[in-house]
């Protein structure tokens, strides 16, 4: 009776004992974290289900995604997750552990890269403009220089260039 969302997140996360618990919280978007389950626990539960919002359900990238040890946010996945490593992911089986998927071009899990992106830029637009400069898919006419750039794509990146309620449709 689980919905497809849950189904997925119990095969992508962990096992554990709390994680029914913690893919409830994720689903349901509470702001609140439950009791007793572990933190990172919840972090990985609703990181996963952040991705798969954006990634049209993909199974292989969240597990991808959840298995980086330099992500641990969606502000993470949209500075490292740049089209060209999302389209190998998606030619490489993105469509999951699911073979039935595997030939079906209107399965759910069917990854497009560029719908991909464009919902990851309207989740966290610093980041991916961010990305961006560093890869120098675009230029930036702030910093005059390569090695000021440079500097600027190692800090962290903890600012936003609009604030989260301007993004919603």
């Amino acid at each position: 009776m689980d919905s497809p969302r849950v189904a997925i997140l119990k095969t992508v996360l962990p096992s554990s004992p709390n994680a029914d618990a913690a893919i409830a919280h994720a689903v349901s978007g509470s702001s609140s974290p439950p009791p007793g389950i572990s933190p990172a626990l919840v972090k990985k539960a609703v990181l996963a289900n952040a991705v798969l919002d954006i990634s049209n359900d993909n199974e292989e990238l969240t597990r991808h995604v959840l298995q980086n040890p330099e992500v641990s946010t969606l502000r993470d996945v949209a500075f490292r997750y740049d089209p060209k490593l999302v389209a190998s992911l998606a030619a490489s089986g993105g469509s999951g552990s699911g073979d039935n998927h595997q030939d079906d071009p209107s399965s759910a899990q069917t990854l497009n890269e560029k719908d991909f992106q464009a919902r990851l830029f309207h989740a966290e637009p610093s980041a991916v403009i961010r990305r961006m400069v560093s890869d120098n898919q675009v230029s930036c006419v702030c910093f005059p220089t390569r090695p000021q750039l440079a500097v600027m794509a190692l800090e962290p990146c903890s600012y936003d260039l609009l604030p989260k309620d301007t993004l919603t449709p």
